[in-house]
Protein backbone atom coordinates (compact mmCIF):
# COMPACT_ATOMS: atom_id res chain seq x y z
CA UNK A 1 0.00 0.00 0.00
CA UNK A 2 1.49 3.36 -0.98
CA UNK A 3 0.41 6.04 1.16
CA UNK A 4 1.01 9.93 -0.68
CA UNK A 5 2.55 12.10 1.50
CA UNK A 6 2.16 16.50 2.07
CA UNK A 7 4.51 18.46 3.62
CA UNK A 8 2.77 20.95 6.57
CA UNK A 9 4.06 23.81 8.33
CA UNK A 10 3.31 23.75 12.33
CA UNK A 11 4.62 26.35 14.83
CA UNK A 12 6.03 24.24 17.77
CA UNK A 13 7.38 25.37 20.27
CA UNK A 14 11.28 24.79 20.33
CA UNK A 15 11.63 23.17 24.09
CA UNK A 16 8.65 21.37 23.96
CA UNK A 17 9.45 19.84 20.36
CA UNK A 18 13.23 18.74 21.18
CA UNK A 19 11.85 16.92 24.33
CA UNK A 20 9.27 15.27 22.18
CA UNK A 21 12.58 14.35 19.65
CA UNK A 22 14.01 12.98 22.45
CA UNK A 23 11.26 10.40 23.70
CA UNK A 24 10.27 9.44 20.12
CA UNK A 25 13.92 8.83 19.35
CA UNK A 26 13.60 6.01 22.03
CA UNK A 27 11.33 4.43 20.10
CA UNK A 28 13.23 4.43 17.28
CA UNK A 29 10.40 7.34 15.67
CA UNK A 30 10.86 10.39 14.02
CA UNK A 31 9.21 13.48 14.94
CA UNK A 32 6.81 12.87 11.40
CA UNK A 33 6.18 9.83 12.28
CA UNK A 34 4.57 10.30 15.95
CA UNK A 35 2.54 13.28 14.56
CA UNK A 36 1.03 11.13 11.79
CA UNK A 37 0.07 7.93 14.95
CA UNK A 38 -1.09 11.28 16.32
CA UNK A 39 -3.10 11.70 13.84
CA UNK A 40 -4.26 8.56 12.33
CA UNK A 41 -5.29 7.67 16.32
CA UNK A 42 -6.99 10.87 16.39
CA UNK A 43 -9.31 9.56 13.39
CA UNK A 44 -9.61 6.62 14.32
CA UNK A 45 -11.07 7.70 17.66
CA UNK A 46 -13.12 10.35 15.96
CA UNK A 47 -10.97 12.72 18.38
CA UNK A 48 -13.34 10.81 21.66
CA UNK A 49 -10.11 10.24 23.65
CA UNK A 50 -9.14 13.91 23.03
Amino acid sequence: MVVEKSRTNVYLDTNLKAQAKEIYKHYGLSLSEAVNMFLAQSVFSRGSTL
